[in-house]
Parts: C-alpha cells; sequence; structure tokens
C-alpha cells in the first residue's frame, strides 16, 4: 500500500479528535514511513497546529486558506520525497 499524501481538517479543536487525528497519522506511517500529511484547520491556537511535527504531520494549512498558499505547501511537502 502506497500513500503519496494525506490530509487531515481538525473540524473541532477537542482532545478526542486531536487524539484520533494523531491515531490515524501514526498507522499510515506504521504502514508506509513515506507518507506526508497535512493537517489544516481554522483553529490556530490548536496543539496540532503549532506543534504539527509531534503529531506526525509534514505542514499546515491555515484557513482560511487560498490556491498560491496550498500549491506552495504541495510543492514543499511532495518535493521532500
Amino acid at each position: 500500500m502506497h500513500i503519496t499524501l494525506l490530509r487531515a481538517t481538525i473540524a473541532i479543536p477537542d482532545a478526542h479528535s486531536i487524539k484520533e487525528k494523531r491515531r490515524v497519522v501514526q498507522t499510515l506511517l506504521a504502514l508506509d514511513p513515506q507518507v506526508r500529511a497535512i493537517v489544516c484547520s481554522g483553529y490556530a491556537t490548536n496543539p496540532v497546529m503549532s506543534n504539527h511535527e509531534h503529531y506526525g504531520f509534514k505542514a499546515v494549512l491555515r484557513k482560511p486558506f487560498g490556491e498560491s498558499q496550498l500549491k506552495k505547501v504541495l510543492n514543499t511537502v511532495l518535493s521532500e520525497a
């Protein structure tokens, strides 16, 4: 199984949501260590957003974001192969 990219959105910034996102990313990384995960949220104070690498994410997209910001993050994350 090969996963190129994962984008996860934190819609509700509660402890359960954070734990669930971390579990999903860790499970996918166990299956494929090359997974590149990006977290998206409008909650700037969420611990995942301020410490995304600790949770297994390679990058952050703060909502709202535009096409140019999305392209920049995708190019950066996908070029890390």
